[in-house]
């Protein structure tokens, strides 16, 4: 297949377009120069076609999460020109109150970075401690980190009720704690931590 100079620059903008980005904001969350995708330079002043590079591809879809399957998908599309933003793990994971979501630390495309910024799952999860969390449903036994209106709750999950999550601490020294459910704004499964 023989794809266009115009074809390669709609997918990269409607790329930009379904993460909520402009061309400038998805090139900085590259990591690249905030013009590098600027229609201004997908032309040069003699009139020769510019192309992005290979490089600067593989740090969009990195930045993004996006793989080449839905890159490749929008080969063809014309941005719409209306921002429609993608479910990303910053959207999964808000920050909140003891939590704070690490721009960037995509894990993979169904996982967030996370710091500890208290002492909610001390001993074993103290201030600093990253943790990678999935928003999949915990099961009996799993490390659960869990956002309330009040702050972080951090334990290992017993069972969900319609009134309640119980949680027991993670070293099982203290009593089950009950998370309210109407408290819950979120909840996690702990896949791995690291200080």
């Amino acid at each position: 297949m023989m794809l266009s100079h115009d074809q390669i620059w709609n997918a990269i903008d409607s790329l930009a377009e379904r993460y909520g980005l402009s061309a400038s904001g998805l090139a900085k969350r590259a990591g690249l120069d905030p013009t590098t995708f600027n229609p201004s330079k997908r032309v040069g002043v003699d009139g020769r076609l510019r192309w992005p590079s290979t490089e600067s591809l593989a740090k969009v879809l990195d930045a993004t999460g996006a793989d080449l399957d839905e890159f490749m998908a929008l080969i063809g599309r014309k941005p719409t020109g209306k921002t429609k933003r993608k479910a990303t793990r910053s959207d999964a994971f808000p920050s909140g109150q003891g939590l704070s979501v690490l721009t960037g630390a995509i894990v993979d495309r169904r996982n967030a970075v996370v710091r500890v910024e208290g002492w909610e799952g001390a001993p074993l999860y103290g201030p600093g401690t990253m943790l990678v969390v999935s928003p999949d449903a915990p099961r009996k036994g799993d490390r659960t980190a869990i956002m309330t209106r009040t702050g972080l709750r951090i334990g290992t999950f017993r069972r969900k009720t319609t009134k309640a999550i119980e949680l027991a601490s993670v070293t099982d020294s203290a009593p089950v704690i009950q998370v309210p459910a109407g408290d819950v704004i979120w909840t996690g499964r702990i896949r791995f931590a690291s200080q």
